[in-house]
């Protein structure tokens, strides 16, 4: 299934005591809280002659396999991918023979909802507390959301912007001029 999202917000936040009362203000709903483990892939690709395609496998709360294909791009923001639903666990060690060993990266995802705008509030592994707003686009209808607005109620409690994925975070890329 190819999957469309806006991401608007990625921030490094200290604490997500204040984030969850303003959640809970704006009458945003909780859904779940879950422990999530990715394994990336990094495939060549002749035609740009880097590895920007990945393969991620994505273990929610030891038991659910996601497999998400998609391509890196200097625009983060604006994400396509390919998300499949595995049920064999075997996955992983056949992607392993394939592409050499994975980048794993462990976090604890708290996900809230409201509208079409899905809040996470993440704790990374080696990196700490990140906050992300997304947008999931739906078909071709175009969604009217103010993400300026959300952004904005929550801005007081942010911390530096990330430029980039939590890969770029854990594989210890660096920070140069603002951006990794």
């Amino acid at each position: 299934m190819k999957v469309q999202l806006s991401r608007d917000t990625k921030y490094f936040c200290e604490d997500f005591s204040q984030i969850r009362e303003i959640l809970n203000q704006i009458q945003a709903q909780f859904i779940t809280k879950k422990q999530q483990e990715d394994h990336i892939f990094r495939i060549y690709d002749p035609q740009t002659q880097a590895n920007s395609k990945r393969i991620k496998v994505r273990i929610e709360n030891e038991e659910s396999l996601l497999v998400y294909v998609y391509c890196r791009s200097n625009q983060e923001s604006n994400i396509e991918f390919e998300y499949y639903q595995v049920k064999d666990a075997q996955i992983l060690p056949i992607f392993t023979s394939l592409y050499g060993q994975a980048l794993t990266i462990k976090k604890e995802r708290e996900v809230w909802s409201k509208d079409h705008v899905v809040f996470h509030l993440d704790t990374v592994e080696g990196v700490g507390k990140i906050f992300e707003i997304e947008l999931l686009q739906s078909g071709t209808t175009p969604i009217n959301v103010d993400l300026e607005g959300y952004k904005q109620l929550f801005q007081v409690y942010l911390l530096q912007k990330i430029e980039g994925s939590n890969e770029d975070l854990v594989s210890g890329k660096e920070l140069v001029d603002g951006k990794y």
